[in-house]
């Protein structure tokens, strides 16, 4: 059994969901492995992962 088939796979899919005129709902979950959205057109999925860059001049304004 290879653990790469189980690995997420990132995913952009068109969809048309019910919603209203006025509104446009959006929904993100955050979760341990993936990061999956959804609204009245589309839904997502992709990796979620934590890396180390250190290299912390690239991220704190040295001004």
């Amino acid at each position: 059994m290879e653990t790469l088939d189980f690995r997420t796979k990132t995913e952009f899919k068109s969809v048309k969901h019910a919603s209203c005129r006025t509104y446009w709902p959006v929904a993100i979950d955050i979760g341990y492995s993936a990061v999956k959205t959804y609204s009245p057109n589309a839904c997502s999925c992709f990796p979620s992962y934590a890396k180390k860059l250190g290299l912390r001049e690239t991220i704190v304004d040295p001004r």
